[in-house]
């Protein structure tokens, strides 16, 4: 069916029985694809029968389709005239592993944050409106994004649009185990009588439905037309959802999410309703490979695997482990560590400390600024909380940094994870500016570890700090200077010298990940330079700058963070105030979004890659 398949328009023409096939055919080839490249493959085999449903259904890109985070969008990739370019998935100049404006006119929006997709639809819907437009807004949401406040920011805005849908595509797995009194009354929901007492009246109707010969399209609307709509609104009338009705929508559900003909059933009904609509489907992740069907979570975001067997490439040690690791062995000797997480126990490495801590571990669910905010509360309440966050969901919870925890001043530790540039995943999980959002921050802590040896020493000092402290600390291989130790005593605000001297012709003055690349970096050079491990950019350790500026002629600064108020700027401010004139170049990520594909080609393009410092060092 791939191989005869070209637009979306086909869709409209098929049997029910050539979209079962169809929906085969995409398996598979997500399959070959992510099992090659790596990839989030278990929401997206989920999703299959749900994405040919709405697309043969739709009129898109007419109809505007929002995709939540885009875990699930694979399918929609292959659908909307990316299938021969699909083999190059979350590589170099390839296709996005998540919906991108710029590939194609069918993706909406770019994204690949939880819980963003509703504010944006609604906005959507309110501009068409306006100027007098008439298609429709689907919006397809995971139960995992119910947990983000700004879902229900949205929701509470929604009141009295027409032709606007919200699809609750609920598969009862987040990337970790759902949380919180939301996901208790989604999975009421999902578990109603309701449902169960119509699955025999619903499935007959359906199966007044031809399987081949007539395009189901056509079908569809002869039954809806035939019965009145009778399935939908029999489903709508007998609900008890009372939140989402209380909030001005029409609740239908929930639906089987794997059932092509109910889907495009509920779908034609529901985009021409006259209010908004909750369409709760229920879907299952890892839907067609056994091994994604018994663990989703393993398979929600993977490197590769073999597709026969289902076992997974091992990955090498990560800073992420050793901070879990780390962390743990702290927290057996202080009772008053505890560890936070935002619906990531697993990514940041805090699954062990959960399973021997459980009273002292919790996890918010996808909702940073919670996170952030309820962390201070633990800190004010007189624990040592360490939360622990990818940089480029710390984002979301500056506000919270500021006002909740620095103003207060309270000694939350805030563990920053996959900070820098992340690879495949692409413009949208960068980490390259919290050491420019965070580092502005009054009175907190900067750091980042040249290795992971360092980042043991840096977790003990910032249990053992009273102040707002964040460690940054990037993705991937954990890297070890010397042999493996024990965590051993740092000093506030102090660097290092780790190559030269301190009166060479050069200084470099490099931070986290970049401490090694400078020093392979000089060491290509043969030139007289002096390489400093930072550790600490707020603060700054001032007495050092000077000394290693004082014979120096030029002073080159390396970070993987954007140029622009970054560690660099920290250190150009320094000069200015102890009136230091030197030539200085800052070496970071430069002023645009970069985009996926290895971690050493985008060196390569920021201009990070050791032969490029080599010849700024040497220029």
């Amino acid at each position: 069916m791939l191989e005869r398949y070209s637009d979306p328009r086909d869709l409209k023409k098929y049997s029910l029985h050539e979209l079962k096939q169809l929906a085969g055919d995409i398996r598979q080839k997500i399959l070959q694809t992510v099992s090659a490249n790596g990839g989030h493959l278990a929401s997206s085999l989920g999703a299959v029968e749900l994405t040919i449903a709405l697309h043969a259904v739709l009129d898109t890109p007419q109809d505007k389709l929002i995709w939540d985070v885009g875990h699930q969008a694979y399918a929609h990739k292959i659908l909307t005239g990316r299938l021969a370019k699909i083999s190059t998935l979350r590589q170099y100049n390839g296709v996005s592993g998540f919906p991108k404006r710029e590939e194609s006119i069918y993706d909406t929006l770019t994204v690949g944050h939880a819980s963003t997709s509703v504010s944006a639809a609604v906005g959507i819907a309110r501009a068409r409106d306006i100027q007098k437009e008439n298609f429709a807004v689907v919006s397809v949401v995971g139960d995992g994004s119910f947990s983000g406040g700004l879902i229900f920011e949205a929701l509470n805005n929604a009141q009295n649009l027409r032709k606007f849908v919200i699809i609750l595509n609920d598969n009862g797995m987040s990337i970790g185990k759902p949380v919180g009194t939301l996901a208790k009354m989604i999975t009421k929901l999902r578990l109603s009588n309701i449902y169960r007492g119509l699955k025999k009246q619903t499935e007959f109707m359906l199966g007044l439905l031809p399987a081949i010969g007539r395009p189901l399209r056509l079908a569809v609307d002869k039954l809806i037309n035939r019965t009145g709509g009778i399935i939908i609104r029999e489903l709508a009338k007998r609900q008890k959802a009372g939140f989402f009705q209380d909030l001005g929508f029409t609740y239908f559900g929930p639906l089987d999410g794997h059932n092509i003909s109910l889907l495009a059933a509920a779908l034609k009904y529901a985009k021409d309703f006259d209010r908004p609509v909750l369409l709760h489907v229920l879907t299952k992740k890892g839907k067609g490979y056994t091994p994604a069907e018994k663990e989703p979570s393993r398979f929600h975001g993977v490197s590769g695997f073999a597709l026969e067997t289902g076992d997974l490439r091992q990955g090498e040690r990560s800073y992420t482990g050793v901070f879990g690791e780390e962390l743990l062995k702290q927290a057996a000797g202080d009772k008053k560590i505890c560890a936070v997480t935002a619906a990531m126990a697993e990514g940041t490495g805090l699954s062990a400390f959960a399973e021997k801590y459980p009273k002292r571990f919790f996890d918010v669910g996808i909702a940073e600024e919670h996170a952030v905010t309820f962390s201070a509360g633990l800190a004010a309440g007189g624990l040592k909380p360490v939360t622990a966050i990818y940089s480029t969901f710390l984002q979301r919870a500056y506000d919270q940094i500021i006002h909740d925890a620095a103003l207060q001043k309270l000694p939350l530790f805030l563990a920053v994870d996959r900070a820098g540039l992340v690879g495949a995943d692409g413009p949208t999980h960068h980490g390259v500016f919290d050491l420019s959002f965070l580092r502005t921050v009054p009175g907190l802590i900067l750091a980042a570890p040249k290795d992971a040896n360092e980042l043991k020493d840096l977790i003990k000092f910032g249990l053992s700090c009273s102040r707002l402290f964040a460690l940054r600390y990037p993705r991937g291989k954990a890297l070890f200077w010397d042999a493996e130790r024990d965590a051993r005593d740092v000093e506030l605000g102090k660097g290092e010298i780790v190559y030269g001297q301190a009166d060479a012709e050069i200084a470099v003055w490099a931070i986290g990940a970049m401490v090694a690349q400078s020093v392979k970096a000089a060491k290509q050079t043969g030139r007289n330079i002096c390489v400093v491990n930072a550790r600490f950019a707020a603060p700054l350790d001032k007495e050092l700058l000077q000394t290693t500026t004082k014979k120096a002629k030029k002073l080159c600064t390396v970070e993987e963070n954007s140029r622009r108020g970054g560690f660099g700027a920290a250190v150009a401010e320094a000069l200015t105030e102890l009136k230091i004139s030197v030539p200085h170049i800052i070496c970071g990520v430069p002023d645009n979004f970069v985009g996926q594909g290895a971690v050493e080609q985008l060196y390569q393009d920021c201009g990070l890659d050791v032969e490029t410092l080599a010849k700024l060092f040497d220029a």
